[in-house]
């Protein structure tokens, strides 16, 4: 196991939204970087609408997420590593960080990121 490898889950909800109803999607994407987990979270995210709407000609083709997704759709990134060696359990991840939308938005802000 690389050990710069690290794990990271979203908090989604619109913005202005309470803390309390925002959403853990709690999906341990792993990165070696925020600006790299939130590039997958985004196609994951893009994919699972494109499956979902098969019949919809107006799902956006971008295939990288700009600051606008990033501030409207993410409100947290939790950052973990991995204690053991094993991945399926919850117990085996040890929270980091939680980084806040204005941690993380200026790694969007140029137009196209690549």
């Amino acid at each position: 196991m690389d050990p710069k490898r690290r794990f990271f889950s979203f908090r989604t909800g619109k913005p202005g939204s309470i803390k309390g109803s925002w959403i853990l999607d709690d999906v341990k994407i792993p990165a070696y970087n925020i600006k790299q987990a939130i590039t997958m979270y985004f196609w994951l995210e893009w994919f699972k609408k494109k499956d979902a709407n098969p019949w919809m000609h107006n799902v956006p083709k971008l295939f990288y997420p700009d600051r606008f997704w990033v501030n409207y759709y993410l409100r947290q990134v939790i950052e973990y590593e991995l204690k053991g060696n094993k991945y399926y359990f919850q117990v085996n991840y040890k929270r980091i960080k939680t980084w806040n939308t204005h941690e993380y938005v200026q790694y969007f802000e140029q137009e196209k990121p690549f």
